[in-house]
């Protein structure tokens, strides 16, 4: 049993990551257009879009740290972003019990702040997620969730598009 969660179709789950060729991808210019976006409309120093393979975190777009990073999935936090359609929102990390003490938190990037909103694939599974962090505790307000999910509705439109599907191929 994994020390990590793992999501009721995760089979199936990443058998649709592997067979979209995103994983494939070096550059994609939109997705990257949406990440830079994402850090200057809600002012924060990172955002990342990330698939979770069946036991990496996997950085394709990111916007202020070095993208193409591959994570041990027991430390990312988009792992439990992908465990619903609904966007997981840690206004402290420091008093979250469970991500109190991630690696992440404690030094690697100082993660005070996480809010991330899981991106599907074309049958509807959850296999990645787009985020953004921030380095101080922060509220998120209705309207930034809901920002927060249109950029990620654009960004899964680009992952499930056949354009971007065979410019990766």
């Amino acid at each position: 049993m994994p020390d990590y969660p793992v999501p009721n179709n995760e089979m199936r789950r990443v058998t649709t990551l592997t067979n979209s060729g995103v994983l494939d991808s070096t550059k994609n210019d939109c997705l990257d257009r949406i990440t830079r976006i994402a850090c200057a409309v809600f002012k924060v120093p990172v955002a990342m879009i990330n698939f979770i393979t069946s036991n990496e975190d996997v950085n394709i777009s990111c916007f202020g740290m070095e993208p193409g990073s591959r994570n041990d999935r027991r430390i990312s936090f988009c792992s439990y972003t992908i465990l619903s359609d609904e966007p997981l929102i840690i206004e402290n990390t420091l008093d979250h019990d469970h991500f109190k003490d991630n690696p992440e938190v404690k030094a690697g990037m100082n993660i005070r702040a996480y809010a991330g909103m899981p991106l599907k694939g074309v049958d509807k599974t959850n296999l990645g997620a787009l985020c953004i962090v921030d380095t101080k505790p922060r509220n998120f307000t209705k309207d930034e969730i809901s920002l927060l999910k249109d950029l990620a509705h654009w960004a899964e439109i680009e992952v499930n598009s056949p354009r971007v599907c065979s410019a990766v191929a």
